[in-house]
């Protein structure tokens, strides 16, 4: 699994540009109706499998342990 940091244009300065992808026009954030910071994990098949907002990283860790298993 790949995981990237997805972040709009004006916040370049808080975060190491090579470790994020940049959505200069907000594209991206608009495509996942991200409005505020925001998490979303796309699944292999393209779909949607957890999403929110604002990060809930405990949300995250239940949703993994549920597909995973572990």
């Amino acid at each position: 699994y790949e995981a990237f940091v997805v972040i709009p244009q004006t916040a370049i300065e808080r975060f190491d540009e090579h470790q994020c992808v940049i959505d200069p026009d907000g594209k991206i954030h608009e495509a996942f109706g991200v409005e505020t910071e925001a998490m979303v994990v796309i699944r292999p098949d393209g779909f949607i499998g957890f999403r929110s907002q604002p990060i809930d990283e405990t949300g995250l860790a239940s949703w993994w342990t549920r597909i995973t298993g572990s």
